[in-house]
């Protein structure tokens, strides 16, 4: 009985199914065009040279102008783990030796965790895992990108100037966003990394770049030798808590080092980190002030000659303990900077909520101005009369 049963039971999955169809009854229409609210699923994109902007490498309009730049737009790029062995330098979207003006807009990008991007990866196979990497480009510009898991989530270097990076969101990579190597008069604003290494670097001799309004949660801002660039209204905070210490994140707030000098840090926040901001390695005539120190383990360490005033006003500090005898919301003595002889002679009463900053900066401004003249000295001590700063 029971051979005859399994008999049947082989005739009936081995023999194949059929169903009569009607075909008139089949509507075969399609679609005139996909979706376009609809992020699209793609692989990397890779474009080198200005004659690499073509609807295969991602673009959907555009003729490279700063009227009409590039727009690669909405999708969705995966890495997958067979594209890792296949390249050294591998990036959800790489582009190289461009000067064609071009947008990065409304994309996601992800790959699997900054943890293992970095321990796996990068520490036994020699291999960085970029979201976007930016190779000797000008007049680039992403905006509103979401960039999780990857060693590095935005990389600018070997002269990339003259580019906007905005309304970035990175988590759980290892590092942010970063510009090296000569990469100048780059904008970096309204973005915002939750990293395990460090969150948004100004790298190996870079200049006049601007980073504003921007924030840094688990690991924090670096300035590594370089100069004369500009970190104003960002915030950093928990860098070096809830058990995230790895490698490079020492837990500052902000870090200075290897001869960086003449950069503006103003109207930060620096809250809840193991070092608010440590200056170290010959980095002089760096100016740190209109900023608040808040509830840090150890709010700032700097072992060279810097700033820590404008000559009328400095920072706030949460665990200042002077008076103010006449009420003029400044302190009668000054705040001793761990490390060295530095001092802030000018110690806030209460924190800074109330300066103006402008919401925007026009592109022709920026790239055809060179963020205004950066290597002015009135500048970089005022702040500059054209933005009103306090």
């Amino acid at each position: 009985m029971f051979s005859k049963t399994l008999f049947i039971l082989l005739i009936l999955f081995s023999t194949p199914m059929y169903t009569v169809v009607d075909i008139e009854a089949i509507d075969f229409h399609i679609p005139s065009q996909i979706n376009p609210s609809k992020p699209m699923v793609r692989g990397p994109i890779y474009i080198d040279g200005d004659e690499d902007f073509t609807i295969e490498n991602g673009v959907s309009s555009g003729n490279g102008t700063i009227d009409n730049p590039y727009l690669i737009h909405n999708f969705i790029i995966r890495i997958r783990f067979p594209d890792v062995f296949r390249e050294k330098e591998l990036a959800g979207i790489s582009i190289r030796n461009t000067s064609a003006y071009f947008i990065i807009e409304d994309v996601k990008l992800e790959f699997i965790d900054g943890i293992i991007c970095y321990y796996y990866f990068y520490n036994f196979l020699d291999k960085r895992i970029r979201a976007i990497n930016l190779h000797n480009v000008t007049n680039g510009s992403i905006e509103n990108v979401r960039i999780k898991g990857f060693y590095q989530a935005i990389n600018i270097e070997n002269n990339s100037c003259n580019n906007i990076i905005e309304n970035v969101n990175v988590s759980r990579s290892f590092c942010g966003i970063g510009a090296n190597r000569g990469s100048n008069y780059n904008l970096i604003q309204d973005c915002h990394t939750k990293t395990y290494g460090c969150g948004i670097c100004l790298w190996d001799n870079v200049t006049c770049n601007i980073v504003r309004n921007c924030s840094c949660e688990w690991s924090g801002f670096n300035i590594h030798k370089s100069h004369d660039n500009i970190i104003i209204n960002c915030t950093s905070s928990h860098c070096g808590r809830y058990g995230v210490s790895i490698y490079g994140n020492e837990g500052f707030g902000l870090r200075i080092y290897s001869g960086s000098y003449n950069n503006t840090i103003r109207n930060c926040v620096f809250i809840d980190n193991r070092l608010g901001v440590k200056i170290y390695g010959e980095s002089n005539r760096n100016k740190v002030y209109y900023n608040d120190f808040i509830d840090n383990d150890q709010q700032a360490y700097d072992e060279c000659v810097n700033q820590w005033d404008n000559s009328l006003e400095g920072n706030y500090w949460s665990d200042y303990n002077g008076s103010d005898s006449n009420n003029d919301g400044i302190g009668d003595t000054a705040y001793l900077i761990p490390g060295g002889d530095n001092k802030d002679r000018y110690p806030l009463m209460h924190p800074i909520n109330y300066f103006f900053y402008p919401s925007s900066i026009e592109k022709e401004d920026f790239f055809y101005q060179k963020i205004l003249n950066f290597t002015s000295t009135p500048y970089l001590e005022t702040g500059g009369p054209k933005y009103g700063f306090r």
